[in-house]
């Protein structure tokens, strides 16, 4: 907000120095004052947007001013959006308190568009993708298409439900008893040796294989074509 002070007009012209002061006098204090520099919740929105550098970032506190420039810690972890940030002053008087703010980021996520009975498989057709706030989403939430391949619901889900993976059963890759090839890569080599899975395994999931050669029980990631990939 613009400070407007009245100046008192003289009768008389003033001398040109005279006129350039009181010409730099109204300018003063006719600009905008700016918000302090050195103010706890600017810290805080700085600190924040060192962590979430695409989010919008809302403070909830108001302006914590302080002589010298505030210290900000990181941030505490999101939860539903928000956030507190630690916030030191060490001027003279100093203080410590803890800003609280607002973190808004979206995202696109697969969203169910009608009911889903449990066993029954996710397509393409059933969901929208709509944007969210991602700090509001759980962990696994189905970000991308590719995820949504051969997904069947392990439970019924109501139209609405923002997908995550746990609410799905991926396709098997290997099963139990299944002849597989385990294969080990590193430095330009591969070793490939015949195995028997000991267990079902989905896509990408972790499995014991016996190898058949010398009978030695490893474990190692389940791959597409019956293969498992195996750490040398």
């Amino acid at each position: 907000m613009a400070l407007v002070w009245d100046l008192p007009l003289s009768l008389h012209t003033p001398k040109p120095a005279a006129a350039m002061n009181r010409l730099r006098l109204a300018l003063v204090l006719l600009t905008p004052l700016a918000a302090t520099a050195n103010d706890g919740v600017s810290a805080a929105l700085r600190a924040a947007s060192a962590v979430w550098p695409a989010a919008t970032i809302r403070a909830l506190t108001p302006e914590a001013p302080c002589p010298v420039d505030a210290k900000a810690d990181t941030p505490t972890e999101a939860r539903n959006g928000l956030v507190q940030v630690r916030v030191r002053c060490e001027g003279n008087p100093g203080w410590t308190r803890y800003i609280a703010l607002r973190i808004e980021q979206s995202v696109t996520v697969a969203v169910l568009r009608a009911p889903l009975a449990a066993g029954q498989p996710l397509t393409a057709d059933s969901i929208d993708w709509q944007f969210r706030d991602a700090l509001k989403l759980p962990a696994d939430a189905l970000l991308q298409a590719a995820e949504l391949s051969a997904l069947t619901a392990r439970r019924a889900l109501p139209a609405g439900s923002v997908l995550a993976q746990s609410q799905f059963t991926a396709p098997k890759a290997i099963q139990r008893g299944q002849s597989v090839m385990l294969v080990s890569r590193a430095a330009g080599m591969e070793v490939r040796a015949p195995g028997e899975a000991l267990a079902d395994a989905a896509l990408g999931s972790r499995v014991q294989v016996r190898n058949k050669a010398s009978r030695r029980i490893v474990e190692g990631i389940a791959t597409a074509d019956s293969t498992v990939e195996v750490a040398l």
